[in-house]
């Protein structure tokens, strides 16, 4: 859970940490010239900030927290850049104020998040993409409680026509060959784009499942298929399905699925043949490491798996079963541990790992890993006789957006990363999702304000004043925002009129078809609760005893006794949850 900007719980009886921590060298010139080196961009991230967050006061806390941080790292070899982090002196910093005091760790690595946003945000960052990437991790890791940064993984230099002949022989790889294979020139599907009932068994079998679609689930032997009423109940063979649409080797219609030109291009081209099952390898490690199970937090059991893979990926030494102990020191939280160990010959079975006296990642699936840590998913190139080639611009880019319901205080908004070629449908659905809207009421994008185009759902027998709106499901998101600061409108329930702002922020390589949410702010509106003035009403009323509907509106909004409503508070693991359930359409 995301705490206010530079929260006053760093600054604690005992003193500052950070302070504790360079006492004997906070005069040295390397913490001199850290301050002064945050002290260039102070003005422009203060305005930042006091957009982003407000109040001033908090503004300062935050300031606070950046000055302590920097000094901390002036501490250390090397010039510390305001523009240019070094992504291992930050996470030393930190490491030093978590061995203090764990909590303080966790309100300064929000406030470098916080930084690291701004510097996204205004374009300042003047580093290496990798070391951008990790210094987000390093900020993210220590807000969330989670373990130092593990060091990157080792990608050995492989030839192309070497990696090609190891990737042959990933189970990964033959089992999405076999299920091509079993496609053929295509298989029937439900009007929900998955396999009937009746086909599960051969498709399962292809990906070493060992299943039966039937009517109605049953208990079963362990040497017995596992009944399944879906092929969704599966999620390996979901896992497989959902990367080969993502790298482009099937395609799902309304009534079929088969594959692509691509596939095809697999088996004539190498070069094809091994960026696609590295593409493949990427979005299944991101599938394992990121989409957890909704009963574990995904604060204790992400990071492990993320250590778990790192370590194994490592050249020297190349870790033991006895790294899973290291791991359960490090979460402390046994359920967690436990999944991952009966987890590990899983991800064994299918090559993701090879586990025998020594853990290790194969060296011709690195690439893929770090890909995936690192959040920028491979996309395998396009053959020559693709019709999809002719379609190659900023769709098939993904977009960085912010989206901001107007007018409430503390702010509201999320951080998303969807396909850029989303059809403004699935961007409704993903509006819903990451608000908790109900989807009760109706909804419309404009662009251009109120007298511009209209996009809203297809409905003949509707009233409309004017032109009517074109319909949203046949209109992509990358035909009408391009460029950043591009914005979009969205309305929902024109009772109560939530306007929502979305912002283009970035334009980023193409990645996984699905949506994610990076970060964000402030609590979402409760539903039919009076539009923007309205929800901060029932909020103010919520938290003051003294108000004549101080109990019905608690009682309304299903608070606890004691429990208070925090308009500021922002779960992103929560979001992302979410998130993770929703299928796009396209």
């Amino acid at each position: 859970m995301a705490k206010k900007p530079g929260s006053k719980a760093f600054k604690n009886r005992s003193g500052n940490p950070a302070a504790r921590g360079t006492a004997s060298s906070v005069a040295s010139l390397g913490v001199v010239r850290a301050q002064r080196a945050l002290s260039d961009v102070v003005p422009a991230f203060t305005a930042w900030a006091l957009e982003e967050f407000g109040p001033e006061e908090d503004i300062q806390i935050l300031l606070g927290d950046l000055k302590a941080f920097f000094s901390m790292c002036g501490t250390f070899p090397g010039t510390v850049s305001a523009t240019d982090l070094d992504p291992e002196a930050a996470s030393a910093a930190l490491e030093l104020v978590r061995e203090a005091t764990p909590e303080a760790a966790e309100d300064l690595g929000q406030s470098l998040h916080d930084y690291v946003h701004f510097l996204i945000a205004s374009e300042r960052w003047t580093g290496s993409t990798e070391n951008l990437n990790r210094l987000h991790e390093v900020a993210e890791r220590a807000s969330a409680g989670a373990p130092p940064l593990l060091p990157p993984v080792v990608v050995p230099d492989l030839a192309p026509d070497a990696a090609w002949q190891l990737v042959q022989d990933v189970p990964l790889w033959q089992r999405t060959v076999a299920l091509l294979q079993w496609i053929g020139a295509g298989q029937a599907v439900t009007d929900t784009g998955v396999l009937r009932r009746k086909d599960i068994a051969a498709a399962a079998a292809c990906v070493g499942i060992n299943a039966v679609g039937t009517a109605t689930r049953t208990p079963w032997r362990d040497d017995e298929p596992v009944p399944v009423t879906s092929m969704l109940q599966l999620p390996w063979l979901m896992t497989y399905w959902e990367a080969m649409l993502s790298a482009g080797l099937i395609e799902v219609t309304a009534t079929k699925v088969r594959p692509t030109a691509r596939a095809a291009a697999v088996r004539a081209d190498p070069a094809v043949g091994l960026a696609t099952a590295q593409a493949m390898a990427a979005m299944v490690y991101a599938d394992v490491i990121y989409n957890n199970p909704d009963w574990v937090p995904a604060d204790l059991l992400e990071p492990m798996t993320t250590a778990l893979f790192t370590a194994a990926s490592q050249n020297t030494p190349p870790p033991t079963q006895e790294v899973l102990a290291t791991l359960d020191d490090a979460a402390g939280n046994d359920m967690a541990s436990r999944i991952i160990r009966a987890r590990l010959q899983q991800w064994a079975n299918h090559g993701l790992l090879t586990v025998g006296e020594h853990i290790v990642v194969p060296p011709v699936l690195r690439e893929p890993l770090s890909a995936a840590l690192g959040g920028v998913l491979p996309e395998a190139p396009l053959a020559e006789d693709d019709p999809d080639s002719l379609h190659v611009q900023s769709s098939e880019a993904k977009y960085q957006l912010k989206i901001q319901v107007d007018g409430i205080k503390p702010p509201v908004w999320r951080r998303i990363e969807v396909p850029a070629a989303i059809h403004l449908d699935d961007l409704h659905r993903v509006i819903q999702t990451i608000f908790r809207w109900e989807d009760y009421h109706l909804h419309e994008f404009r662009l251009g304000g109120r007298d511009g185009a209209s996009y809203a759902p297809y409905d003949p027998d509707a009233d409309h004043w004017g032109e009517p709106p074109v319909d949203e499901s046949t209109v992509k998101l990358s035909t009408l925002l391009a460029a950043p600061k591009d914005t979009l409108a969205y309305n929902y329930d024109f009772g109560d009129d939530w306007d929502h702002t979305i912002t283009l922020e970035k334009v980023l390589p193409a990645s996984a078809k699905v949506a994610r949410c990076t970060g964000g702010r402030g609590l979402a509106p409760q539903e039919d609760s009076g539009g923007s003035w309205g929800w901060m009403d029932k909020v103010d009323a919520a938290n003051d005893p003294e108000h004549s509907e101080h109990e019905a509106y608690r009682e309304w909004l299903g608070l606890a006794d004691g429990e208070p409503l925090d308009p500021a508070v922002f779960d992103r693991g929560e979001v992302e949850s979410r998130l993770a359930a929703l299928r796009l359409r396209r």
